[in-house]
């Protein structure tokens, strides 16, 4: 047993570049499913860990107003655990000549529900604690002093540290597009300083844990009969509380991820090793039949040949788990760096570690084991004889006069079906490796184009504190350098229907051409003459149809309207109304929200005048929004990177493999051919026809699959909270044609160098002997 361990590693070492190719791609496939799934793992307790050690909410109620004992009420609910009232309001603060958002919000000294994770102390009177990344942006340290204007009151403020809340982790407010710290932030304030503007001993919201998590639906419909009275403007259990729901969705993605992708190197890694153990076999055929002759048994041949199986899982296995679990270390610091987390959670998943091994060590024994057992049950006789490859003939020759070198090209492909069909096989997954990843980024660019070139045709939003009429408007009209401007209502709802509930933005707008309404192939639509225009995903979440009236809770308390139209929107979904039937279903006069189309050298002067307006909350550019955005993405991008680059290494070393065991197979006729005269560079053209009729074949199947695949993947990462529009622009799949036949050039380059190093008179006595 210890020869045979020896000739195990000499088989290796004699074809070492063909057995890494394998391993490499066994390590690929558990290097991925590792660092994505631990990567997942990480994330999930990370966030489980913050919520745990910050007692999060279970149930979350806004009102417009209610007296503060009312959470006496609520208390003695059965199965609530803990309750807590707080105030929400919004205010203003100015910082480097801009005009920010500022979502103050009440806290006590010792809070049970939504605990903060403070850096610094906790605020007293006159003082303020505010989001880490929010201050970190606008680089607010400890000590200084922040000016806060709250109903038209302002206030000096001193920051005394800054916090992490889990309510926070992602910031996600009103249904917007974009939620930056360089526009909106959060600010912890004690309650005694928020109740002098005209909350004392009110509240507008309340925060509620219970017991048992199973009956969270049950503790607030409770709640919600109690406070029925109060207007109620919003609810939501921790499932749907907009932070976490955005982190669950993006947590699923992951998650598909981790499994999809090493699923197709680990497929590839199954007919690499068969061919791989299989050209072995056949060259040890006459060895195989000595040592069967010598007594040797049939099963101890194909332990033998299963022990390079095993030394491939094993090698590929062992360094896929530590780059995977080092990769998942630093994928999961680089996420949370841009998230409100004061930390991290990256420990060694040993559950992922077994599957890994398992998945890594039994795909090439399995595949393996077809090879060996073809090398266990090898006959004495025949096989003292030697493989003899079966001689080929076909027919081509008479429908087509090709040369020498093409035929032999076109024979070699069809002498050894298996073969070609694994690596056109190789070439049709790298490709739906490349189109899944690049569908994201064709998807997220013809999301922006309709978002940013279609959609929002103008070049700045003012945001209001609360409404105002139309004397500000004309206002607006009259400023220098302002070309267009019109009234929105910008606001969120929240619709229930059969004990269900889902919310989005509303945008009430009327019938102009600096806001348009667009589905995901790019149709316009008008505001509806009446009723509303939901997004498609929420309306089949909710099984609501055209026509249907729905009740839907605001900031103005629970209203009835009907269903004008469903239709699918691009990223965030939004639900749609005109202005004028808005107005008169919230019982409001004037609008919130005003945007504008402005002359390119006026736009700093235009918004330091809005910014000059005492109610106006904030002005946002268009242009700073995608930027915001596309800085968000910066992380995705090198995501993708990274996809399109392990889609190029799986064609490399499964082209390779099969290449080198081409010639390898080939080498007396090859021998024959330069005996015969033929050049090196005409013998590597043969191998380059071969290749590129190979890429050919898996561009002609790999693309359409491709497409379905990417389309497939796509949609299912599609939610009620963003939506991507499907696209896969021409370049992309010129580009997916191109970097193919690329890999397939470059993988030659090995074969090539083995063939111009080949000794004839070598070869030759090889044969004869």
């Amino acid at each position: 047993m210890k020869t045979l361990n020896l000739k195990v590693i000499r088989d290796i070492k004699v074809k070492k570049g063909m057995f890494l190719a394998v391993t490499f791609i066994i390590f690929l496939g558990i290097a991925i499913f590792s660092s994505f799934y631990m990567s997942y793992l990480n994330l999930k307790d990370t966030y489980n860990y913050f919520y745990e050690q910050t007692d999060f909410e279970d149930i979350s109620i806004e009102l417009t107003d209610a007296p503060k004992d009312v959470v006496k009420e609520i208390k003695k609910i059965d199965g609530v655990k803990e309750v807590e009232g707080r105030v929400s309001i919004k205010g203003t603060m100015e910082l480097e000549d801009q005009r920010i958002a500022l979502k103050l919000i009440s806290i006590s000294k010792q809070p049970k529900i939504n605990k903060l994770v403070v850096i610094g102390e906790y605020p007293e009177s006159k003082s303020v604690l505010l989001l880490k990344k929010f201050a970190e942006y606008h680089n607010i340290g400890v000590g200084d002093s922040i000016h806060v204007k709250i109903n038209g009151e302002e206030i000096r403020l001193r920051v005394v540290g800054f916090a992490y809340s889990p309510e926070y982790i992602w910031v996600i407010e009103g249904g917007e597009l974009l939620t930056s710290p360089r526009t909106f932030g959060v600010a912890f304030i004690p309650y005694s300083v928020l109740e002098k503007f005209g909350y004392k001993n009110r509240i507008n919201e309340v925060k509620i844990t219970v017991y048992d998590k199973q009956r969270k639906d049950e503790v607030l419909n409770k709640a919600l009969n109690v406070l029925k009275s109060y207007s109620i403007k919003n609810y939501y259990t921790s499932e749907n509380q907009p932070s976490n729901k955005a982190l669950q969705l993006d947590l699923d993605g992951f998650k598909q991820l981790s499994i999809l992708f090493p699923s197709f190197f680990l497929l590839i890694s199954i007919f690499g090793i068969y061919i791989l153990l299989t050209r072995l076999v056949r060259e040890q055929i006459n060895s195989i039949a000595v040592l069967r002759a010598l007594g040797i048994s049939k099963q101890t041949v194909l332990t033998h040949y299963l022990k390079h199986s095993l030394f491939i899982g094993v090698v590929g296995s062992i360094f896929g788990v530590i780059v995977g679990y080092l990769t998942a270390i630093m994928l999961t610091a680089q996420y949370t760096s841009i998230l409100n987390v004061p930390y991290y959670v990256a420990k060694p998943h040993y559950d992922v570690v077994f599957l890994a091994f398992l998945a890594g060590i039994t795909t090439p024994l399995l595949s393996g084991l077809i090879a060996a057992k073809s090398a266990s049950d090898v006959e004495i006789t025949q096989a003292l004889g030697g493989y003899a490859e079966q001689a080929f003939k076909t027919d081509i020759d008479r429908f087509f006069k090709m040369p020498l070198l093409l035929r032999l090209s076109i024979r070699n492909l069809l002498r050894n079906k298996k073969r070609s069909v694994y690596s056109t096989f190789s070439v049709v997954a790298s490709i739906v490796l490349i189109l899944i990843s690049m569908v994201f980024v064709d998807s997220m660019d013809l999301a922006m184009d309709l978002q940013f070139n279609k959609i929002l045709n103008y070049d700045m939003e003012v945001k209001f504190n609360g409404f105002v009429n139309e004397s500000v408007l004309k206002e607006i009209k009259s400023i220098k350098g302002v070309r267009e401007a019109y009234p929105l209502i910008y606001t969120w709802i929240l619709i229930e229907k059969g004990g269900f509930s889902k919310s989005a933005s509303l945008i009430g707008l009327e019938n102009q051409n600096l806001y348009n309404i667009y589905d995901n192939k790019g149709n316009v639509h008008t505001p509806p003459p009446r009723g509303i225009i939901l997004p498609k995903m929420l309306s089949s979440n909710l099984s609501i149809v055209k026509k249907e009236k729905v009740e839907f809770f605001t900031e103005f308390g629970k209203r009835r309207i009907e269903v004008y139209d469903t239709i699918q929107t691009p990223l965030i979904p939004s639900c749609y109304a005109n202005i004028d039937e808005l107005q008169k279903i919230f019982g409001v006069k004037g609008f919130n929200t005003v945007i504008l189309r402005v002359d390119e050298d006026s736009k700093d002067y235009v918004k330091s005048r809005l910014e000059s307006y005492e109610n106006v909350l904030r002005v946002d550019l268009i242009g700073d929004i995608k930027e915001d955005i596309m800085e968000m993405m910066a992380f995705f991008y090198v995501f993708i990177f990274f996809s399109l680059l392990f889609g190029a290494s799986l064609g490399f070393a499964s082209i390779f493999n099969t290449t080198t065991v081409n010639i390898l197979e080939r080498r007396r006729e090859i021998a024959t051919l330069k005996m015969l005269g033929y050049t090196n560079k005409e013998l590597s053209y043969v191998l380059m026809i071969e290749n590129l009729i190979i890429g050919s074949l898996g561009i002609i199947v790999g693309l359409p699959l491709g497409h379905i695949a990417a389309y497939a993947f796509l949609n299912s990462f599609q939610s009620e909270l963003y939506y991507m529009p499907f696209a896969i622009y021409t370049k992309t799949y010129v580009l997916t044609i191109v970097l193919v036949f690329v890999v397939l050039i470059l993988s030659l380059i090995p074969g090539t160098r083995y063939i111009q190093k080949m000794d004839i008179e070598k070869v030759t006595k090889e044969v004869i002997s």
